[in-house]
């Protein structure tokens, strides 16, 4: 009788978990990015609002697509307008990053849909102890700052649209275009950059916190592979615990596999605007005092955007490396037969989380990164003070 209550709800906090992942989908489907339901589970739960989001879905995916054509245009006009801008490359070149960055998420979509579905499955199996509360109040405080640094940056921003409009009104003069024109294309331009910076931003933001709970749920299954590991197991449930422990570590892999190169890019990007947004900073004279708070935000958000990513990757590979080596230094307590066998293949497999196939992440990309972007700081601050 205690077991049955403790399954259901052990079932009732993994289901709730679980509702986390779909609330992300949920949010990628608002944006025009539709991610197929792999659980059978879910199919017969939230129909309606499925149904409702599913009614309008084909519409955002082409408004999506209209936005971020216009907002490539207008970063190829401002470099048009200003070709000795550096500011404005290097804008147009994150707006491109952004847009393939999004582009990959939609590509994405169906491996992203098998994970998650991949560590339910591992997760009703292994049942891990885990604080379902804490967590999703964790998500929530950083998701609402988040919030908050966009709100900041919004309002910012628009001191800034009206002096962008009009440069942008002033070259579709010099183009030719009849008088009426001008302003409503200049308008058009503004308000899809508006709508591009708050839909990258936010479509970054839920990926890496679907990456952080992706993280989160790997270190919680290999957490209970050590707990099992330290009690004395009979031997025939030897066999089910290296399975176990190659389902997760062939999970690791399959992340690694669909979500090492989006990483890359969004870490890519956030370096940048960290970088840049940090060297407006520094020499204020190329800024004026109201736009300080706006890039105060935008500094905010992409350092945590890069620490969340970075440290949720290294501690998962910390925890598969615990879990590995502790699985060999027992492997005298695991039979002859499946210690030649079994064990011998699980620990061969290498499945650590990496930035593009190019770098397992570690605490030391930590130091390293943000080393790299002092020296080029230093060293562009300096060369543009003698310039």
């Amino acid at each position: 009788m205690g077991d049955k209550m403790r399954g259901k709800m052990y079932n009732k906090v993994e289901n709730r978990f679980t509702r986390e992942f779909r609330l992300f989908f949920t949010f990628l489907q608002v944006f025009g990015i539709e991610i197929p339901n792999h659980s059978s589970q879910t199919k017969t739960m939230e129909v309606r609002g499925r149904k409702l989001i599913s009614s309008f879905n084909p519409y955002p995916r082409y408004v999506l697509i209209v936005i971020f054509f216009l907002a490539s245009i207008n970063g190829i006009i401002w470099i048009i307008v200003l070709p000795k801008e550096l500011k404005k490359a290097v804008q147009t070149f994150l707006t491109l990053l952004k847009v393939f960055f999004s582009a990959l998420i939609f590509k994405k979509r169906r491996a992203i849909a098998q994970i998650t579905e991949d560590l339910r499955k591992m997760l009703n199996a292994l049942r891990p102890q885990f604080n379902f509360r804490m967590e999703k109040w964790m998500c929530a405080v950083y998701f609402i700052f988040i919030q908050i640094l966009f709100a900041t940056w919004n309002i910012m921003y628009g001191f800034v649209a009206l002096r962008r409009s009009e440069i942008s009104e002033e070259f579709f003069k010099e183009m030719g275009f009849p008088s009426h024109l001008p302003f409503f294309c200049s308008l058009i331009l503004v308000i899809s950059e508006f709508c591009f910076s708050f839909i990258t931003k936010f479509i970054i933001l839920l990926f890496v916190i679907y990456y952080s709970l992706v993280c989160r749920v790997i270190r919680l299954l290999f957490g209970r592979i050590l707990d099992l590991l330290r009690l004395q197991i009979f031997i025939q449930e030897h066999e089910n615990l290296l399975d176990n422990y190659e389902k997760i570590t062939k999970s690791m892999i399959k992340v690694d596999k669909a979500l090492c190169f989006p990483t890359f890019v969004a870490i890519t990007a956030s370096m940048i605007e960290l970088f840049w947004t940090g060297y407006r900073l520094a020499f204020r004279k190329y800024i004026t005092n109201k736009y300080v708070v706006g890039h105060v935000c935008t500094l905010n958000f992409n350092l945590t955007f890069q620490l969340l990513i970075m440290i949720s990757a290294s501690m998962t590979n910390e925890m598969a490396k615990k879990a590995k080596d502790t699985l060999q230094c027992m492997k005298f307590r695991i039979p002859p037969d499946l210690r030649k066998t079994k064990l011998k293949e699980v620990c061969t497999k290498e499945s650590d989380l990496t930035l593009w196939k190019i770098y397992v992440v570690d605490r030391s990309l930590l130091i390293t990164s943000f080393g790299t972007l002092l020296t080029y700081g230093i060293l562009i601050g300096t060369l543009g003070e003698e310039s």
